[in-house]
């Protein structure tokens, strides 16, 4: 489970070296084991699917691995935890904040999607577990909002350890504009040194807690968003980084400080261990590792089980609405145009009788099950409460956005109804789009103006979408994306197209 670095021999030696050493006070240990327990994007799931172990197998790890160091261990969360799915939407976040508890969680780096909700809640949710966020400032005041620390102290075993979190600044485009755009997003380098320097002569240790994305490439050298600060943070006193955000298993050593980040869902738990010498006054041996909920397969905790089952009976009759018992199996992959982004961009083009409709790939999060489908079901679909808008865009616009949005490599593939698109790859940006026919088949025209409709978080320029900016005659629904889907499945309404037949690549 965990590969720590030489740590049995280096502390062999250590404790040879102690021997030369004058004396600690007394009932003071020379070395201080510290292990710190990772959880990320959890996305509210709360109770188990497929391979998704649920809130009481996760919980039942964390709390055994903290049996095997009581004293010395910290428990953290990297953020986009509180949101995802009904139970967690509907109940505002609450039975995740009780199960975080439940597991001891210290501390939580903002993560983008905690962004989805208003500052008002943010605030009452931040009274149970500290949301960290060093870098996150309101535009207005230049302060940071009342809901964000920039870190906590933790002490473990008589070391102090300074908690610095660090939120992604991708927020400013991932989450709904309409939450985030008071908010500016600093630098997290810059961020991370300022409040390093606050804490210096106040902590022992300092851990970077972040919701920055990482990965690992062919030749398992760290990538990714938070490799720059990674880069840095030994230097800048960091033992150790928290990653998050990008959903990927990463558990290795760069420039000698060990990073983690335990997937999604709740499928895994990362581990940092940090040997502390109290005589050296730092960190003389650290590694990181990943826990595999499913492989430990230790017992599942029965608090926990008793929370979430609660919050399953709160919302048992949302939840189990019958949409339909004839929907068509349709699969998404936010990296392409898909026939689910297809149905639900034909769904809302009918509902609102507009040319073109749009729908940002990322706002769709799972396959639609063939067959019986329910409310629950579709929300695990469309987990975010976003609206409708409509207005009218210049052909010359719907041209530059869709190329954009297919051939954008950050946030997932534009999913568009009303359109058949041929494009090559091959082409520079900006001339990749050959033509484009509307459902018609008359050519789109540059000049000419075109009914839109678009999920509001596209409409606000999320993802980057500007060209929305734009927008003439635009109005704002009190229907949500979600509710157009509802009563496309309960009309049997099928797909106009595939994927193929409307993105023509060459």
């Amino acid at each position: 489970m965990m590969r720590l670095r030489n740590l049995l021999a280096v502390t062999l030696a250590l404790l040879l070296t102690v021997l030369a050493t004058p004396a600690l006070a007394a009932g003071d240990k020379p070395f201080v084991m510290l292990d710190v327990l990772t959880v990320n994007d959890f996305h509210g799931r709360l109770a188990p699917q497929g391979d998704q172990p649920g809130a009481a197998a996760l919980v039942g790890t964390l709390r055994k691995l903290q049996e095997n160091n009581p004293q010395g261990t910290i428990v953290l969360s990297a953020g986009d935890m509180l949101s995802g799915t009904v139970e967690a939407d509907w109940l505002e976040g609450q039975p995740v904040l009780a199960v975080m508890q439940r597991a001891n969680v210290a501390a939580m780096a903002l993560g983008n999607h905690e962004f989805n909700m208003p500052a008002e809640r943010l605030l009452k949710q931040s009274q149970t577990i500290p949301f960290l966020a060093a870098n996150l400032f309101d535009k207005a005041t230049g302060q940071r909002p009342a809901f964000a620390k920039p870190y906590v102290i933790v002490e473990r075993d008589g070391v102090k350890v300074g908690v610095i979190g660090l939120a992604t600044p991708e927020s400013a485009f991932k989450a709904h504009p309409r939450e985030v755009g008071q908010y500016r997003f600093a630098d997290p380098v810059d961020s991370a040194r300022q409040a390093i320097g606050e804490l210096r002569g106040k902590v022992d240790i300092i851990i970077l807690l972040t919701h920055l994305g990482s990965d690992t490439d062919a030749n398992g050298k760290l990538i990714g968003e938070a490799a720059p600060l990674v880069q840095q943070a030994g230097a800048l006193g960091a033992a150790a980084v928290v990653t998050g955000h990008s959903h990927k298993d990463v558990a290795l050593e760069a420039n000698g400080v060990p990073v983690v980040q335990a997937g999604s869902h709740g499928r895994a738990v990362g581990k940092v261990s940090l040997l502390y010498s109290r005589l050296e006054k730092k960190v003389v041996s650290a590694g990181a590792g990943l826990v595999s909920v499913a492989a430990a397969n230790y017992p599942a905790d029965e608090k926990t089980a008793e929370l979430v089952a609660s919050a399953s009976r709160q919302v048992a009759v949302v939840q189990s609405e019958v949409l339909t018992t004839s929907a068509p199996a349709l699969a998404h992959d936010r990296w392409q145009l898909s026939p689910m982004g297809c149905y639900a961009a034909d769904m809302l083009r009918a509902a609102f009788k507009a040319d073109v409709a749009f729908v940002n790939g990322g706002a769709l999060r799972d396959n639609l099950p063939g067959g019986r489908v329910t409310a629950g079901d579709l929300h695990r679909v469309l987990p975010f409460r976003d609206s409708v808008e409509t207005g009218r865009l210049t052909g010359r616009a719907i041209r530059e956005l869709v190329e954009y949005g297919l051939f954008n490599t950050k946030v997932g593939v534009l999913q568009f109804s009303g359109l058949k698109v041929q494009t090559d790859a091959a082409r520079p940006q900006g001339s990749k789009i050959q033509r484009i026919t509307l459902a018609d088949g008359s050519e789109l025209q540059d000049g000419a103006w075109y009914k839109v409709a678009a999920n509001s978080f596209l409409a606000a320029g999320g993802d980057q979408y500007s060209w929305f900016s734009a927008m003439k005659e635009r109005q704002e629904w009190r229907a949500q994306l979600k509710d157009v889907l509802a009563i496309g499945l309960r009309s049997a309404s099928l797909p106009a197209g595939e994927p193929q037949e409307r993105w023509l690549q060459r």
